[in-house]
Order: structure tokens, then C-alpha cells, then sequence
């Protein structure tokens, strides 16, 4: 029996790297329905030891803990780790109190997750000194768990000083901004579409999520609304992110991170039969840098105002750059992040930057990542995940200016994992939004054959950039921050992992194709999610992943010239290799040039071939089609000219049929093309 096992780093832009305090669990009392005996095992802090129910899960199940005195928290897990993924509650209700007598209804309610732990996250702070937990599901299982913990986290930014202004009520608006569940805002006559709140939160913070509490009026939730956010209050733009709300509680969660001082949402939706309340508004952290601390070459004394939270405030040289200036900051343990942006509102920004990585403050090693600064903010994204307590930024070039950092941010991943063990079947409703998060989906191929025979029936639904890992090899996958549904994995040659490729011809299924190249050097697969609007995925080998590559992510483009197969949802594939690798893209023809796009040669904006071969791939289904990506970093001649002097010259945008636009449009899809000065020769890399 062959075993696979792969992991999905899920990418997604809050930080779920929240500074979570655990209870301490010296004075507790727990009772439980089942099995007192096994009680003390929840508290000894041997994951190898468990307590259980000794019975199969039945509703009406409980455990009770006392605290012995009155504890704030907002999270309870559940540790599953030891053998025992499989035995955590089918269903649950948290109740609190401070009399075990009288509970009152549950806070929340769901169902555990398969895995290493199931953590309930109560989205409102509770105060209480008992906590109630009764299992409501039914399975042939025991209900188990290795270790019981209660943490306060705290992920969310303290409101205090910040002000609200409503369409509606407005004289109560700062209510849900007060830190008080029980009181409330609401507007006073049935939903209307229009009717708006806005928050301003005095200064720019960075942000991933919302949360609109109104777990006392459950009904009173918005049944759908638009978010919008601004520097200033009064330019909005078009909507971040639209949705429907839910009852008790609506979380609002954005594909990226978000900064803005000011947030507005209004319902784009009437309902007769309900008002709009929110008892308490939460914005979540993208990032927090609370425990961080920084250092720098000069005026140290000021470095720690890069982490203040204050846009007001800065670090800066203090005197002009001649290429030999440093800025470090320590975040007091490895943390895993993908991304660091510098924000220099006054356009001291470094002309040119080297980042350095380090788990003991000496020893840096090579860079990391390098280019050049942007006027306003510099977003560095890096080629992969690193993980790492120090990150040192080195600016290398020289200006008659200083360099400024008036605050210092990171995109952090998630250290805890989402698991789908071997036989279980996910749901397509359970999703992954809200922060990196690595899925671990343990697969059996029973028969020998190659293919799993334990895919969840309903596909499992997740967003974000995803990479994908296996015990012999590692590749990645790339999503668009649209869902995509795994249905169906096999194993090819104990060396690259495909889906199963059984092309589907209805809108919305998942699909897949298989391709080579001219030589066997690599594999290629694209999957897509064909529904109008819609992601598609595509996997690359790690050759290519430090190549600059932007996605395509909004509705797909129309393809005039499909061919006969457009029935069938098929790939189709540009191609040059080494007999044209001295020719621009735009002068490959016949056999070496697949397939035309819009009927524009020019759509790469003639880019030079590769000396080794490459596809892009679009794939297309009636006359829809999408370009994922295309590998064009070198020179005519075939030489790689980007190098840590580079620097960007100028960014243009085009159309996706190659017109150029002088002010692109947020959300719309345009080919970005780059324009590079070398030391040795100016080369034009293009961003697709």
C-alpha cells in the first residue's frame, strides 16, 4: 500500500500569527458526562495521554470547566494530536456562566474539525468563570481529546478613540465601537439598500477581516452588503468586497490585505422584515508586531517608530544614502511570512533594497530577495515562505535624500494546520479563509494503481495561492483567490502529482490537463474552475518560481479564434523552444506558435523566447479562455540580465488585447510590462 501525503499552504493576507494567551489551567475543576476517571489526562500536558467519552458520540455529551475564578478568553481547543484526529465532536454548543447552575444559551455553536485539534473561536472576548462544551453530533466514534486549553487572543485592534457616523441612528453609531456586546446600533426602521455605517479608525492600519457582532439580535444581520474603504473619508472608490451576512455574526474577510484609515459598509439589498443592527464592529490584524523590536545603522534611538502603528511617525537615516545603510528588526521568535512592505508616505524610499533573513541576529547568509523602492510604499514579495526571528533590510543604492520608514509590516503564515485524514469526506461548504494556512490531506491508494480512493465526495473549497507538497518532491500550485475544488488525485511515476484527468464538459466542474514540453526537462499541469468569473489553478516546477509572474484574475477574456475542440475543455498552448530562441514571440508561426490569442501576436509585448522550452498555457471552454502565465525574464540572446543592480525604469499597463491605458482601473485585468536598467544591457521584463 502506497501512502501520499500533501500539504496546501493556503495563502491568504491577515495574520493569523495573533498573540494568543493561554489560561492558566493550576486551579481548574473539570466534571465531565462520561469517564470522570480520564479527566485529569485533559490537564497534564501529555498530548500521550487522553480522556474520552468510552462511548460512542451521542448529543447530551458535556464537559464543564471551572476556573476557579472569573477568566476572559475567546478561544477553546481541543488538542487531537495522538491518534485521535478522528474522534472529535460531530457537533458542539459552548455555553458560559458564572453560576453552574444557570447557562443560558450557547455563545456559539458548530461542528469539530478532523485533525490534530478542533479550535472553537468565540468571536466576542467572554468573561465567566465556568464554560460548559456539550457534544450534540452522532457517529460510531468516541468523542476524545488529548488536551483542553482556553486562550484569550487577541487579533483584533482596540477601537478606543476611533469614531462611527452612521446613514441611520447616527447619534448612537459609536455604540458599536464601545467594547460592549449588550449595547447596540441599529436603524431604527426595516433595511434598506443605501443605509451605511463608517468607522474611522483615526490613522491607517492594516487589516484582513471584519466581524459585525450581533449575536443578541440575530436576526438583525445585513442580508447583503458592499465594504469600501479610504485614506480620507471621502473618496470610496468601488466596493473592496461584497457578500451576504449571517445571523449572530457576519465576518467579512478581504483576498488581500487591506490599509485604509476609514471603513465603510452599506447594504446593497431591502428587507421587509428586519432591522440592521451591530453590537460590536472588530477589525482584524494583518499583521502584529506587538513583542517585535528594531534596530538600525543609525538613529536606533528612532527605530522602533517603524513599528508604532503610527503613519505619522518614522525612522530615517539622518543623512544622505551613499548605499551602505541598514534597518533590522527582531520579531522574538521564527515566524513563517511571504511578504514585507515599507511604508514611506514622504517618499523617502530606498533606491535600492537586499533582504536578509536570520534565526540569531549574526549570521544572514545570502539575500533573499532584492530590487528597488517604490515612492510611497515598497512591497516586497518574496519568491517563497521563509521562516526566520530576524529580517534585515539593506539598502545598497545611493540618493541625495534620506531613506525613511514610517512603518515596517509583514505577511505572516499560519503555524497550525488544517488536516483532511485519509478516508474522511469534506465537506464543499468547509472553508479555509482567513490567514496562510497549511492543509495537510492525507491520501491511500489501497489498490496499487495510483489513485486515492478517499477524495472527499463534495471536494473541499479553499482560497488564496496555494502550494502543494509530498514527501519525494515539491511543486507548486497557484490559485486566484477564487475557489477551486479538488475532486481527484493520482500518482505519476512516484514523481509528480496530477488530478485526474477526466475532462469535464460542464461549466463550474473542476478540470485538469496533463502537458509536456518539446523535452522531458519538466511537467506542466493547468486546472481551472470554469464558471464565468471564476479561478483557475496552475502548477510550474520550482525553476520557475523565482520568475516574475502576475495572474490573471478577474472574468475571463474572450478567445475569437477557438478551435474545433472548443466543446471540450481542453488546453491550449504557446510555445517557443530552443529552434526559436533568438526570435521575439510576436515572429513565431506555425508549428512553433500553438495558438493566437484575441488574434495578437503582440500579446506578450514582444518578450524574447527562452533558450530552454516553455509553454503557456490558456485554457478555454466555448469562447471564454484564460492566459495563466508565460516565463520571459531573459534577453533576445537568451541571457539573463536582471541582476541585483537592476532597476525598474518605468511600468506600463495594457490591455489584455495589448492597448496600453494611462490610468488603470482597480480590478480590471491588464498585462503589466516592466522596463529594466542593467549593468549590462536594458531588457524589457514582462509580468503577465
Amino acid at each position: 500500500m502506497k501512502h501520499v501525503i500533501c500539504t496546501l499552504f493556503i495563502i491568504f493576507t491577515f495574520a493569523l500569527n495573533s498573540n494568543a494567551e493561554a489560561i492558566d489551567r493550576t486551579d481548574w475543576t473539570v466534571t465531565s458526562s462520561n469517564n470522570q476517571g480520564g479527566i485529569p489526562n485533559l490537564l497534564d500536558g501529555d498530548v500521550t495521554s487522553s480522556w474520552s467519552t468510552l462511548d460512542i458520540q451521542i448529543p447530551g455529551q458535556w464537559i464543564v470547566i471551572d476556573f476557579g475564578k472569573e477568566e476572559t478568553f475567546n478561544q477553546i481547543v481541543l488538542d487531537q494530536s495522538n491518534n485521535h484526529a478522528d474522534d472529535y465532536p460531530r457537533g458542539y454548543e459552548v455555553y458560559v456562566s458564572n453560576d453552574p447552575d444557570v447557562w443560558g444559551d450557547p455563545v456559539i455553536s458548530g461542528a469539530g474539525k478532523q485533525g490534530p485539534a478542533t479550535k472553537i473561536d468565540i468571536f466576542a472576548d467572554r468573561t465567566a468563570q465556568y464554560i460548559k462544551i456539550i457534544q450534540t453530533g452522532s457517529v460510531g466514534l468516541y468523542w476524545s481529546i488529548d488536551e483542553l486549553y482556553v486562550n484569550l487572543v487577541t487579533e483584533k485592534y482596540d477601537s478606543f478613540g476611533w469614531t462611527a457616523t452612521a446613514s441611520k441612528s447616527n447619534e448612537t453609531a459609536d455604540l458599536i465601537i464601545d467594547g460592549d456586546t449588550q449595547t447596540k446600533w441599529h436603524t431604527g426602521s426595516l433595511q434598506q439598500a443605501g443605509d451605511w455605517v463608517i468607522v474611522d479608525m483615526k490613522a491607517s492600519v492594516t487589516f484582513n477581516q471584519i466581524v459585525l457582532d450581533n449575536v443578541a439580535t440575530p436576526s438583525d444581520y445585513p442580508r447583503k452588503y458592499a465594504v469600501y474603504v479610504s485614506d480620507n473619508g471621502n473618496d470610496w472608490d468601488t466596493p473592496t468586497v461584497t457578500g451576504n451576512g449571517t445571523p449572530k455574526e457576519t465576518k467579512i474577510n478581504f483576498f488581500s490585505d487591506q490599509t485604509a484609515r476609514f471603513i465603510k459598509i452599506e447594504l446593497t439589498q431591502d428587507a421587509g422584515d428586519a432591522y440592521w443592527a451591530i453590537h460590536e464592529l472588530y477589525v482584524k490584524r494583518a499583521d502584529d508586531f506587538r513583542l517585535a523590536t528594531a534596530t538600525a545603522y543609525r538613529n536606533n534611538e528612532n527605530a522602533s517608530k517603524a513599528l508604532d502603528g503610527d503613519l505619522t511617525t518614522r525612522w530615517d537615516t539622518g543623512e544622505v544614502l551613499d548605499g551602505d545603510e541598514w534597518f533590522a528588526v527582531d520579531m522574538k521568535k521564527p515566524l513563517t511570512f511571504t511578504k514585507i512592505i515599507l511604508e514611506t508616505p514622504g517618499g523617502d524610499y530606498p533606491p535600492q533594497y537586499e533582504v536578509y533573513i536570520s534565526n540569531d541576529g549574526e549570521a544572514w547568509g545570502d539575500a533573499i530577495a532584492s530590487g528597488a523602492g517604490a515612492q510611497d510604499q515598497t512591497e516586497i514579495i518574496l519568491p517563497s515562505l521563509y521562516t526566520a526571528q530576524y529580517i534585515k533590510i539593506a539598502q545598497t543604492g545611493t540618493a541625495g535624500r534620506y531613506w525613511s520608514i514610517n512603518e515596517f509590516r509583514v505577511t505572516f503564515a499560519t503555524d497550525e494546520p488544517f488536516v483532511i485524514a485519509a478516508g474522511t469526506s469534506a465537506s464543499a461548504e468547509d472553508y479555509i479563509d482567513g490567514g496562510y494556512k497549511d492543509i495537510i490531506f492525507v491520501a491511500n491508494d489501497t489498490d496499487g494503481t495510483g489513485e486515492l480512493t478517499n477524495i472527499p465526495a463534495n471536494g473541499l473549497k479553499v482560497y488564496g495561492v496555494v502550494k502543494l507538497k509530498k514527501t519525494f518532491s515539491e511543486k507548486r500550485w497557484y490559485a486566484l483567490g477564487f475557489p477551486f475544488k479538488v475532486e481527484s488525485f493520482y500518482e505519476d511515476n512516484e514523481a509528480d502529482l496530477s488530478m485526474y484527468e477526466g475532462l469535464a464538459q460542464t461549466d463550474g466542474n473542476f478540470w485538469v490537463k496533463k502537458y509536456n514540453p518539446v523535452e522531458d526537462e519538466f511537467q506542466y499541469y493547468t486546472a481551472g474552475f470554469l464558471a464565468a468569473g471564476e479561478g483557475y489553478v496552475i502548477q510550474f516546477p520550482e525553476a520557475f518560481t523565482d520568475k516574475e509572474i502576475t495572474f490573471i484574475s478577474e472574468a475571463h477574456p474572450v478567445i475569437t479564434n477557438n478551435p474545433a475542440l472548443s466543446a471540450v475543455v481542453a488546453g491550449y498552448q504557446l510555445k517557443a523552444n530552443p529552434s526559436v530562441a533568438n526570435s521575439l514571440v510576436s515572429s513565431i508561426t506555425g508549428a512553433d506558435y500553438f495558438y493566437l490569442f484575441n488574434n495578437d501576436n503582440t500579446f506578450v509585448l514582444n518578450a524574447a523566447a527562452t533558450l530552454k522550452p516553455f509553454e503557456s498555457f490558456i485554457a478555454a471552454k466555448g469562447t471564454d479562455g484564460v492566459l495563466p502565465f508565460i516565463e520571459i525574464d531573459k534577453t533576445e540572446l537568451g541571457i539573463n540580465a536582471i541582476d541585483t543592480n537592476d532597476a525598474i525604469m518605468d511600468v506600463k499597463y495594457y490591455t489584455l488585447q495589448g492597448i496600453e491605458v494611462q490610468q488603470p482601473v482597480k480590478g480590471e485585468i491588464y498585462l503589466v510590462k516592466r522596463i529594466y536598467k542593467s549593468r549590462k544591457t536594458e531588457v524589457i521584463k514582462a509580468k503577465l
